[in-house]
């Protein structure tokens, strides 16, 4: 399955406004992502992340395969497994437990085409937040749109928001996985 979507970065202050503007719309979850990898990363070094997620109460072994070339399209290969630890999925790739990625997702906005969340993502002491728009292939121009309106909607309430560079900042965002296991790699080069 293609997966088509648009991340952006957030400060603390802009995740608070952005919750506090739509807040009368919004349902929350809590989904954790448990990371597999080699012992030398060589899974993620090619834009290959596996990982089991537990999100309601199920537990869904995904290997996703980023693609560099189009950084808002990745594919997905996905099967329903027993628990976080139910490697059998990509037992073939000698990868092992890394870590955990916990997100309090809060999706605001949702329709047939579109899905609009805000993440707040905790792992290995790290807290970050994050926009995410996940799209139907054939809804990028609306996927754009949304997302400039999220910045208008942050510009009305900061004035000095540099709208540009928010839309723009789509293009330069690690996905949750890149993060982790950056992080990782910096913890484990300290030991």
């Amino acid at each position: 399955m293609l997966e088509y979507e648009k991340k952006i970065p957030l400060t603390f202050k802009e995740y608070q406004i952005l919750i506090a503007l739509f807040n009368d719309n919004i349902k929350s979850v809590i989904q954790r992502n448990y990371y597999y990898d080699t012992d030398d990363f060589s899974m993620n070094k090619q834009g290959i992340t596996y990982r089991i997620r537990e999100k309601d109460g199920t537990y869904t072994a995904t290997v996703k395969k980023h693609n560099w070339n189009e950084p808002d399209c990745s594919l997905e290969k996905s099967e329903i497994v027993l628990n976080e630890y139910d490697t059998n999925a990509f037992s073939d790739k000698n990868v092992k437990f890394q870590g955990c990625l916990e997100t309090y997702r809060t999706v605001i906005y949702s329709d047939k085409d579109i899905e609009i969340v805000l993440d707040r993502n905790t792992y290995l002491g790290i807290e970050d937040y994050e926009l995410e728009i996940e799209y139907s292939k054939d809804k990028k121009e609306y996927a754009e749109f949304k997302l400039r309106y999220m910045a208008y909607k942050l510009r009305d309430i900061d004035k000095s928001f540099n709208v540009l560079k928010f839309c723009s900042d789509t293009q330069t965002v690690k996905n949750k996985s890149e993060r982790f296991f950056e992080m990782l790699k910096k913890i484990k080069n300290m030991l």
